[in-house]
């Protein structure tokens, strides 16, 4: 860091030396464009990050001609734009910067006021009363398979092992798990159909529905290679999503409201809070 720090004041350094040093410019002033100056801390930002001086001394330059060419765009641009155009910038200047500062504040306070914690009732109670809009937008599965080299010499136990599937079978397999190439072994969570099938390399795409109105259990075969799977659930496109599949977007979707409601009564708490301190009035127009 002090490394950086001593190049990059001795790239400024550099820099002011050669340049034609100005009467009566402010301390640490590096650039001045008619009565607006640059100042060294406005740009130790963006220089920090460089190792040698003359990257610093490329960069440095860059920075105040980028600078300079924007000063004199303003300052044209207040000599040549019509006054209402000025007006109308102004104000949208304004309301950006107000805009800007309250949502960044209101954004803090729903950090630190709210409870994002959103309990198993709710998210089943909303799951109930708009179950209708969660439709499944593609097949959804549950299933579990193996990519294991045909050479494998446990291959009759690890067959039998994956289609029994007790907890013991589950150890078992998950010990020797170094010897597949690939696998999936959670089959209680739902997943994309297509993502799932895409990693049993011997089926097409084409082969996609029939394969899963087969039987359970399938074992396919490459040239090298040997695939179990076995598929314990399926859902189509259209039916309703399972409760487990869009809990996370339940879970956004009621994270949301109470931000949007937070925002609403702190907006009303603020306005009242305001008029019981004189702080706010509104004024009769007619008057």
């Amino acid at each position: 860091m002090k490394s950086k720090s001593l190049l990059i004041v001795l790239g400024l350094g550099l820099l002011m030396l050669g340049c034609t040093l100005s009467q009566g410019k402010p301390s640490k002033a590096i650039a001045r464009v008619q009565n607006e100056y640059l100042f060294l801390e406005d740009i130790q930002g963006s220089i920090s990050s460089f190792q040698n001086v003359n990257d610093s001394l490329l960069v440095v330059n860059n920075l105040i001609k980028n600078w300079a060419t924007k000063q004199l765009l303003l300052s044209n641009a207040y000599v040549n734009l019509r006054e209402a155009e000025i007006k109308r910038l102004n104000i949208l200047v304004q309301s950006y910067k107000t805009d800007l500062y309250t949502k960044t504040y209101k954004e803090k306070l729903v950090k630190t006021k709210i409870d994002t914690l959103i309990s198993q009732e709710e998210i089943l109670e909303y799951y109930e009363l708009n179950k209708r809009n969660f439709k499944l937008n593609e097949p959804l599965l549950k299933g579990r398979y193996i990519r294991i080299f045909k050479e494998n010499y446990n291959m009759r136990e690890i067959v039998k092992r994956f289609r029994r599937f007790s907890e013991k079978d589950i150890v078992f397999i998950d010990s020797i798990a170094l010897q597949f190439s690939s696998f999936l072994l959670n089959d209680s969570i739902w997943v994309q159909s297509q993502k799932f099938l895409n990693k049993i390399s011997p089926l097409s795409k084409n082969d996609y529905n029939n394969f899963l109105k087969k039987s359970k259990f399938q074992r396919l075969e490459d040239s090298l290679e040997v695939y179990l799977v076995h598929i314990n659930e399926k859902l189509e496109r259209g039916d309703t999503a399972p409760l487990e599949y869009v809990k996370p977007t339940i879970k956004q979707i009621l994270t949301n409201k109470r931000k949007v409601e937070f925002s609403r009564n702190f907006n009303n708490e603020i306005l009242q809070d305001a008029l019981r301190k004189n702080e706010f009035e509104i004024y009769n127009l007619n008057e």
